[in-house]
């Protein structure tokens, strides 16, 4: 079964319900908004880690180091 399908399938449901019993629908509002919060948070946290710590070829980020290069190399040119 498709992604798309299976979440309206979900979806449909739970909004009817959100709509017919007002206090239902402010605590469904607040769980959907944590479950879609608070994966991105560890996700920004492990990709900015991954980044500091994993060399992309053509670049030169490291993170602090790189901003203190960056400076020095501008104020010795």
């Amino acid at each position: 079964m498709p992604a798309i399908v299976l979440s309206v399938l979900i979806a449909v449901p739970l909004g009817r319900l959100a709509y017919r019993h007002p206090r239902v629908g402010g605590a469904l509002l607040s769980a959907a908004t944590l479950l879609y919060a608070i994966p991105a948070l560890p996700l920004l946290i492990i990709i900015s880690t991954l980044r500091v710590l994993i060399a992309v070829p053509g670049d030169d980020y490291r993170g602090v180091d790189a901003v203190r290069h960056r400076i020095d190399g501008a104020y010795r040119r």
